[in-house]
């Protein structure tokens, strides 16, 4: 880049880049405001009153300074500065420069007894505070510290901002020097615990001005919108010093979530948006949800236009996302020109496919100790997954690179910083030869690129010797649109197999009660096990624990892992939970909720206490099954009755409680009217009216002519073309119904491949439980209606579920269903659902064992069409109740030993276990 000064448009002559890394900060304020007087400086939408143009912002930061001056706060006097961002705190910063001082920036979440070690390891002699935590200073005289309070607002702790603002004209500003004396002092966020105050001088600070000047080709109608915290060095520099110092507008917010955020976008006309990842990952959640919910051949056009319009601005460098997302770009305002991502590392895929769009996402990585941005993504030729190349006057290498490339990154150049504050064995451990070793792991790509894999301290060793990069884990993990945070952390698996990968998991429980999720584990599960397809074996995570809060990270989103560790493994206590309020305990003790707690407490395997609070699956341990056994001992006891939709949303005991009450209420006290309540009551309540329509009447005519011809002679030609199907036992299967069908399952193919073989008149009256996603809608729709597939969510509506079966049963047909509910992810028997044997039990009926063999090697979970293999079909004796089951053996005993028994008829098959016995790949552990 020209080596010219910042602004073509300054008073006096052009500065070169060397002067200008003599000059102190202040000196961009007061030569801004002599050139733009009335020109915005800082537009706040939180706080009007506090907007300032160039000349009032450099006037006031002018009258604070001199009563600073006054103060003995100068000649290199640390200041701290704590509050929320709004544009007053620029002020105090630019005032404490002008002084002369040292301004120590100060997280406004600190607590008191952190306030008051950073003032003193600092030996501050003066404190910056808003009103909103005039409390927390207001104890610092009592931890020890007694220097200057200094108010932002008019709190009587200390001088009031009146007072402040109003100046001395008697006091004149010192002469401040610029260079390489300490301009500002900022603590690290403690990703490890241990922040530590990091030394930034006015040489620093002008040096990265320069670089990013040059990444960014500011243009004097460029807009910035400053809403992460102004403590971070990131965000002063883009929020603050850089247009102060290039004469821009920059926007104050206050923004809680990503529409706030998209809407200011908008509406103020942001042209350069600064953000950390997970923003960026929330607004690419919102784009893939309205990708998703369109007709499946328009996603299907989009994605390939997607996809093709990323393969033109590589090559050619033509970009047609406007054109053809002109929707998704609505969203951001056509001003936006460029997105700029810092702070912990960015999702690939969301780079990516924000790229593909037409929308311009960078990176830049740096560090504290770097002041800030130390390379930058270059916009004629974005790399994806990569952070750029080195500004200007910053050299990178890689030291000790293993054989693929991967090393420490270290740094130098203007940049770095001289050290931490009173930590000389800190600072000779971080500066060594001119280099700045950060700690950081990656490699240069060759396009020059530096790509960033993860600390090195994060690194996880398995047993065979591979190295694990948890953040690219945790990226490609985060995917998943039920998962809203996730960890991957090394956890020893016991003598020298060294470390196996485990997952701490947030999930996001608003979808999950959105879409009436009440096995939130088993959710979990199955999408971690999806993701891992796409993983090398070595790479998928093992084990998975849930997590109720969101995981500890710092100001700028970086996970803390020393603290997510704390309690990390199966056999770790679940957290103790808070003692409930008392609204919440009165309920709970009331005559409802002690039938509730009762209940439920009856279901738990664990000596967890039931509290109004409690999560059903993290802290009762309850899964769906178990909550749903709960739900109707609690009905009986109450003599209510519950529909699958209010109970589907429900996650804790309170609102179970509530929903109990309002039941009690609504029926007056009395039990008549009151239905009874059980597995057996349901299957005995079920009618043809619970049934959909084209199952409510047996098949006859043209339909039964058609049906038998693509079942028996279409579909059982092909997979024995295809897959060479051949069966056995066939002749186990009765002619007539009713009866379940009851294989193991591994693939998509299960239910074509039994249903072929059933005898004519089966065919013609048999029906499948298929999973709603699956079967519902459009053409699959249709075909699943022809063929009897019985569309259901035994998640969300199990009783609706058990009743449609009951009542297709009761016509006498044939009921092919899969007692382990989902596919298996390595071809091993599952762990049973009881369903099957509810069924069987109440409506004394057999069941028909089946092992299907070949079908996982053809068509296993996560690939996408299936291959040629050699299938086979075994069909066991049938397990009648009467014949399984003891006498007098009822209810939920009856169904546990005739689950039992049917997992035994699978095993007795050949139908592999696991050698833990039934389960899937990725394993939970117990509530967390």
């Amino acid at each position: 880049m020209s080596d010219r000064d910042l602004t073509p448009d300054l008073v006096g002559p052009p500065l070169h880049g060397e002067m200008l890394r003599q000059r102190p900060l202040g000196w961009h304020f007061e030569r801004m405001a002599r050139s733009h007087p009335d020109r915005v400086f800082l537009h706040s939408l939180a706080l009007p009153e506090e907007s300032r143009t160039f000349g009032e912002f450099h006037d006031e930061a002018r009258r604070v300074a001199t009563c600073l001056v006054e103060l003995g706060l100068t000649d290199g006097a640390r200041i701290g500065l704590i509050a929320e961002n709004r544009p007053r705190w620029c002020v105090a910063h630019a005032a404490a420069l002008l002084a002369g001082a040292v301004i120590v920036p100060i997280d406004a979440q600190t607590p008191a007894a952190g306030l008051a070690a950073i003032l003193s390891d600092c030996d501050a002699k003066g404190l910056f505070f808003s009103d909103e935590l005039a409390e927390r200073a207001a104890e610092l005289e009592e931890r020890g510290w007694s220097g200057t309070m200094l108010g932002l607002d008019e709190h009587e702790l200390g001088r009031t901002w009146s007072e402040l603002s109003a100046g001395r004209d008697d006091v004149s500003l010192p002469t401040v020097a610029g260079g390489d004396n300490t301009a500002v002092l900022v603590y690290t966020s403690g990703t490890t615990g241990d922040p530590k105050g990091v030394i930034l001088t006015h040489r620093n600070l002008q040096a990265e001005l320069l670089g990013i000047q040059g990444f960014l080709n500011i243009a004097p109608s460029d807009v910035l919108l400053m809403f992460l915290p102004l403590q971070h060095v990131l965000s002063q520099i883009g929020g603050y010093l850089l247009p102060g110092a290039l004469g821009l507008r920059c926007v104050h917010a206050r923004i809680t979530n990503g529409e706030e955020l998209l809407e200011v976008v908008r509406e103020e006309e942001i042209t350069i948006l600064v953000a950390v990842p997970m923003l960026y990952h929330l607004m690419h959640q919102r784009v893939e949800s309205a990708l998703a919910a369109l007709p499946f051949p328009v996603r299907a056009v989009l994605q390939r236009l997607r996809r093709f319009n990323g393969r033109l601005r590589r090559r050619f460098d033509l970009d047609f996302g406007p054109l053809i997302f002109g929707k998704v770009h609505a969203l951001f305002g056509p001003q936006l020109r460029l997105m700029v991502s810092g702070g912990s590392p960015l999702d690939p895929k969301v780079q990516s496919d924000f790229l593909e769009m037409g929308l311009p996402l960078c990176q830049v990585y740096g560090l504290t100790e770097t002041t800030g941005g130390a390379t930058f993504t270059p916009l004629a030729d974005v790399e994806v997954a990569t952070c750029g190349q080195p500004g200007q006057g910053v050299s990178v290498r890689i030291d000790k690179p293993d054989a693929e490339g991967i090393g420490e990154i270290c740094i130098g150049g203007e940049i770095l910083t001289p050290g931490y504050h009173g930590r000389p064995e800190a600072t000779a451990a971080l500066l060594q030869d001119g280099w700045l070793h950060t700690g950081d792991l990656g490699r240069i790509t060759p396009q020059g690129n530096v790509q960033v894999t993860g600390r090195s301290k994060d690194v996880i060793v398995l047993g065979s010797g591979k190295n694990i990069y948890p953040e690219e884990l945790e990226a490609h993990y985060a995917h998943s649109p039920w998962v809203e945070e996730l960890c991957v952390l090394g956890r020893d698996s016991g003598g020298a197999s060294g470390e196996k990968l485990h997952a701490v998991v947030v999930p996001d429980w608003s979808a999950m009660r959105r879409e009436g999720v009440t096995s939130v584990r088993e959710k979990i599960f199955f999408e971690l096990e999806q993701l891992s397809f796409d993983l090398p074996s070595y790479q998928r995570v093992l084990s998975f624990e849930l997590r109720r809060d969101p995981l500890p990270r710092t100001p700028t989103r970086k996970l803390q892992r020393y603290k997510v560790e704390t309690g990390v493994g199966e056999d770790a206590a679940p957290a103790e939970l808070p003692p409930d309020e008392p609204e919440v305990a009165a309920r709970l003790a009331g005559s409802a909720g002690q039938v509730v707690a009762e209940m439920l407490q009856a279901r738990m395997d664990g000596d967890a206490k039931v509290q109004g609070r409690s999560s059903f699956e993290l802290d009762l341990g309850l899964d769906s099954l178990n909550r749903m056994e709960a739900l109707l001992s609690i009905e009986n006891a109450l003599s209510i009755q519950f529909d699958d939709d209010e109970v589907a949303e429900l996650q804790v005991v309170d609102e179970l409680v509530q929903l109990c009450e309002q039941k009690v209420e609504a029926r007056g006290g009395s039990t008549e009217g009151a239905r009874e309540s059980g597995w057996g009551a349901i299957v005995a309540s079920a009618t043809a009216e619970d049934l959909p329509e084209h199952l409510r009447e047996r098949r006859k005519g043209i339909s039964l002519v058609a049906l038998q011809i693509l079942i028996r002679w279409i579909g059982r030609w092909t997979f024995f073309l295809l897959f060479r199907l051949t069966a056995k036992g066939r002749h186990h299967l009765p002619q007539e119904g009713p009866y379940l069908v009851c294989p193991n399952h591994v693939s998509f193919l299960d239910g074509f491949l039994v249903s072929t073989l059933f005898p004519k008149r089966v065919v013609a009256h048999s029906f499948v439980l298929g999973e709603a996603e699956y079967v519902e809608g459009g053409l699959a729709g249709w075909f699943s209606s022809f063929v009897g597939l019985l569309p259901t969510d035994p998640n969300r509506y199990l009783r609706k579920s058990l009743r449609q079966a009951a009542a297709g049963l009761k016509q006498g047909r044939v009921l092919l269903i899969f007692p382990e509910g989902t596919r298996s992810v390595n071809g091993c028997l599952q762990e049973l659902r009881f369903g099957s044997a509810v069924l069987a039990t109440e409506l004394d009926i057999p069941i028909v064992p089946v092992r299907i063999e070949g079908a996982y090697e053809a068509w296993p979970r996560g690939q996408t069409l299936p291959r040629p293999k050699k299938c086979r079909v075994a069909f066991g004796p049938p397990l009648h109740p009467r014949e399984v089951l003891p006498p007098n053996c009822q209810g939920e005993q009856a169904h546990a030993k005739m689950t039992k028994a049917l997992q035994a008829a699978l095993i007795d098959l050949g139908v592999p276990m696991a050698e833990d016995g039934p389960s899937g790949y990725v394993r939970g552990s117990g509530p967390s």
